[in-house]
């Protein structure tokens, strides 16, 4: 079984509760809910819809590279919104920080939020297989030694 890696964004406040920031396994990164929280301090920031969102999606940001990923590689996101008509505002933001990219996503109305958020984002995505990863060297006990002459190779 591939190992299971916990994600903290370096110079962030490790979460109160008893979670991670992200966890990296088989390829993908679980973010868990991020609520509009500066990421240093753990202190909430409840603004207008607009600036809880942007924030929440800059954190997620920032823990998708933490874990070598990034908005791109985002597969799936559900968005938590105690508010249901504050959708067209969050959706306005979404779009103008995500671009093009669109991930399947969900938005599901909820009674209100810990600390007065109006939002919560969680989020999956894909953690690209880097260069070195993939040209792995075969160890010396793994190789074959040199055939001896006369011999002709076995078929498979």
């Amino acid at each position: 079984m591939p190992p299971i890696k916990p994600i903290q964004v370096p110079g962030t406040r490790r979460p109160a509760g008893h979670y991670s920031q992200a966890i990296v396994h088989g390829g993908l990164v679980y973010v868990s809910g991020q609520i509009p929280a500066d990421l240093e301090t753990g202190t909430p920031q409840i603004g207008t819809i607009e600036a809880q969102t942007e924030l929440v999606l800059g954190n997620l940001g920032r823990i998708l590279r933490a874990a070598g990923s990034g908005y791109q590689h985002l597969l799936q996101v559900t968005i938590f919104l105690s508010r249901i008509d504050d959708w067209g505002t969050v959706n306005a933001t979404y779009v103008r920080i995500l671009g093009d990219h669109r991930p399947a996503r969900a938005v599901v109305p909820v009674a209100p939020l810990h600390y007065g958020a109006a939002i919560e984002v969680m989020a999956i995505a894909a953690v690209p297989r880097k260069a070195a990863r993939t040209a792995r060297a075969r160890p010396a006990a793994a190789r074959k030694s040199p055939r001896k002459p006369g011999r002709t190779a076995r078929k498979r």
